[in-house]
């Protein structure tokens, strides 16, 4: 596990469909959960979200302030593409 401060970015692997292809899916979310607990969800065409290429995407965290393990996941309504985790430490001043 990594371990960052300030803005992290947290790309996708990548939307693929059966044979691997890179594919842009109908709805593309990504649901975070910060050091506190508390869950953020965010859809792609919102602002937030950007795509960096057919089946790419990837959103900038403010991490400022929230030292601890942060998780999220990559989601489209048939499947789960990424869970990840990285720890973000505390400013050292």
């Amino acid at each position: 596990m990594a371990s960052y401060g300030g803005t992290v970015a947290a790309p996708t692997l990548g939307f693929r469909d059966s044979t691997g292809t890179l594919i842009d899916p109908g709805v593309v979310t990504l649901k975070f959960k910060d050091p506190t607990g508390a869950v953020t969800s965010y859809t792609y065409g919102g602002g937030q979200i950007i795509r960096d290429g057919t089946g790419l995407y990837h959103y900038d965290v403010d991490t400022s302030g929230k030292a601890g393990i942060w998780t999220y996941e990559w989601l489209t309504p048939s499947q789960t593409l990424q869970s990840n985790s990285f720890q973000v430490l505390a400013d050292p001043i």
